[in-house]
């Protein structure tokens, strides 16, 4: 028996003048006392006086079962005793049996014996006699118990309770538990925002594939509900799916889409992935810690350790030895986080939308002109959306399109009023000899893959002079593709006025091609040069420079800043030619001041991102 009770038991028991209730230790447990059939009606004072009585026995009888290391004969004394004391808080003062003040002194004592009980970790259930017990206490008295160990002990077990995954309560969740209340809870609080918005999505899914609906912080503690969020593993969205994983449950991934960031998708697949952990493993403590590290990882140091505890896996990660207490500390705090001294929380709107199907890819800004909203309304909305835009679309096949809730018949009417040129466009292209998707991709500014996914090409080296490519356009850079397609058809081999120019020290293709009025790549395919091919001073190059010049502001741009992996054998001056540009344009982006520096895996920056746009 713990000390403090020892004191705290028969002072509570001792004020009520019960004579005859001493506390010397008797030998034999005591058994639970039964309370005895109705009897014929008895005054008032009477019947206080027997369950009075009756109560301080069953504490007593509790008490010296726990001395005799019986605690299941402890629970079942307290149990009855539990009994009485609820329906003291139960009935009207008028009509009740023992007094507040009784029944209150009582009720601590009580406390004190179950928390002996009751040892260990162990969650307890709703409908124990403990948690009826503290289920039923006046605010007054839950108030005054805040700053009791054991009130706050039991309270928690009975709130892990309610979960049908195991939450223990331990060292290393209150640990979890105190961060969150204090330096962390600012973190918390954004998430229960955010579980606002999100928390009816995932709770319906996970309803709808038979899981644990308590798998939603899961997802709290993996990204806070953050469609956005990336982690040094690569691991993407509310779910935190890395590419492969992701892969094995349907998410696409490509330039236009990345279906990880989309909450409704990725909740899908989690929970199906989720299912598959379960059975793997049969016990959530495991999934959940899997679902960190991997299942893999995890039958190791089940292996390692020699066993399926998971309180007993050292060999664990130190991320993932945090990451099951993190995911009980959130769980546990939500149940009730006044009681955690977190206080006005505020959640956000639920997710409320509707889904137009469109053929054509849509701008997000134009898109939230017609919806009446905010270009970040739709890409909240639509956060798998990796460019701004909906990804083209073959044959009759439609996307699905989220729009604020009730907006889809006005977005549908507007869009249909929108002229063509303020849509994404996808430019016809037809390839010529010497073009590889990574110049056309250039010249357009567009990346590589937005070609390919647009043209379904997976082997860019099986490009063929003819074939036509769909070239997406957003409207910002139409007139520079229709400038680069219509100067490219007037500028072939013959056609234009005819100039030879002689290569000077210092000169790139890009910078000769820039002050002609053409391209580099035009340049290339007139003098028959390979792609790592170079130009040296007083070479001759022939170019035909076209009766209409290429309108400013319609260079090759450069959507985004082009990296070089250098391999095997490659020197600045092979990568700058391969590039057209030159070795020292090489050095100022990258801050390289010894050429020789370079080695077989850096990333080099070659060009920035184009200034040609006006």
């Amino acid at each position: 028996m713990n000390p403090p009770l020892k004191r705290i038991l028969p002072a509570a028991l001792v004020v009520f003048s019960c004579a005859g209730i001493g506390l010397k230790r008797p030998g034999p447990p005591v058994e639970p006392v039964v309370i005895p059939p109705s009897t014929p009606i008895v005054p008032v004072e009477t019947q206080t006086h027997s369950i009075l009585n009756m109560v301080q026995s069953l504490l007593h009888s509790a008490f010296t079962s726990i001395d005799h290391s019986s605690h299941q004969a402890a629970l079942d004394s307290l149990s009855v005793a539990t009994d009485h004391l609820v329906a003291s808080y139960q009935d009207e003062p008028s009509v009740a049996l023992l007094s507040r003040e009784t029944a209150d002194a009582l009720t601590r004592a009580a406390i004190d014996i179950y928390f002996d009980a009751l040892p260990g970790s162990a969650p307890i259930k709703p409908d124990a006699p403990i948690a009826r017990l503290l289920q039923s206490l006046p605010d007054d008295l839950k108030s005054s118990l805040l700053t009791n160990t054991r009130y706050r002990q039991l309270h928690m077990k009975v709130l892990a309770g309610t979960s049908p995954i195991r939450i223990d309560v331990n060292a290393r969740v209150l640990e979890k538990i105190a961060f969150f209340q204090r330096n962390g809870q600012r973190i918390f609080r954004t998430w229960m925002g955010r579980k606002g918005t999100y928390g009816p999505l995932i709770r319906r899914t996970l309803r709808k594939e038979g899981l644990p609906e308590d798998l939603i912080y899961l997802s709290m503690i993996e990204s806070g509900f953050n469609t956005k969020a990336y982690s040094r593993a690569r691991a993407v969205g509310m779910w935190q799916f890395v590419s492969h994983t992701g892969r094995m449950y349907g998410l696409r991934r490509d330039t236009w889409v990345d279906e990880r960031r989309d909450p409704e998708k990725a909740t899908r697949a989690a929970a199906r992935h989720l299912r598959h952990l379960y059975n793997l493993f049969g016990d959530w403590q495991l999934v959940i810690t899997a679902y960190n590290c991997g299942q893999g990882r995890l039958q190791r140091s089940m292996q390692a350790d020699g066993t399926q505890d998971f309180w007993k896996l050292d060999s664990l990660p130190k991320e993932t030895r945090n990451h099951l207490p993190k995911f009980m500390a959130v769980l546990l705090m939500a149940r009730d986080p006044a009681f955690f001294d977190v206080y006005d929380l505020e959640s956000d709107d639920p997710l409320s939308f509707d889904v137009v199907l469109v053929s054509d890819p849509i701008d997000l800004l134009l898109a939230a002109q017609c919806a009446g909203t905010t270009r970040e309304t739709m890409q909240t909305l639509n956060p798998e959306l990796r460019l701004g835009y909906s990804p083209p679309q073959k044959g009759r096949k439609t996307y699905a399109l989220r729009v604020p809730f009730n907006t889809s018949d006005r977005f549908l009417d507007r869009y249909a009023r929108i002229p063509s040129d303020k849509k994404v466009q996808m430019i016809d292209y037809k390839v010529r000899s010497g073009d590889t998707i990574s110049k056309i991709a250039f010249s357009f500014g567009v990346r590589s893959s937005t070609v390919m996914d647009a043209n379904g090409v997976r082997n860019p080296r099986r490009l063929r002079a003819g074939q036509r490519l769909k070239i997406p356009i957003h409207p910002s850079k139409s007139k520079h593709a229709q400038a680069l397609t219509s100067h490219s058809r007037s500028t072939t081999a013959g056609k234009g006025e005819k100039v030879v120019y002689r290569v000077t020290r210092g000169d790139t293709l890009w910078d000769i091609a820039k002050s002609q009025g053409v391209t580099p790549e035009q340049i290339r395919a007139w003098n028959k040069i390979r792609t790592t091919g170079h130009i040296h001073p007083g070479d001759r190059l022939t170019l035909w420079i076209p009766d209409t010049p290429l309108p400013k502001g319609s260079e090759p741009l450069v959507e985004t800043n082009v990296y070089h992996r250098v391999r095997r054998g490659d020197t600045l001056w092979d990568i700058a030619r391969a590039y057209s540009t030159s070795i020292r344009e090489l050095k100022r982006l990258n801050n390289i001041r010894n050429a020789s520096q370079i080695k077989a895996g850096d990333r080099l920056q070659v060009r920035e991102a184009s200034a040609a746009v006006e």
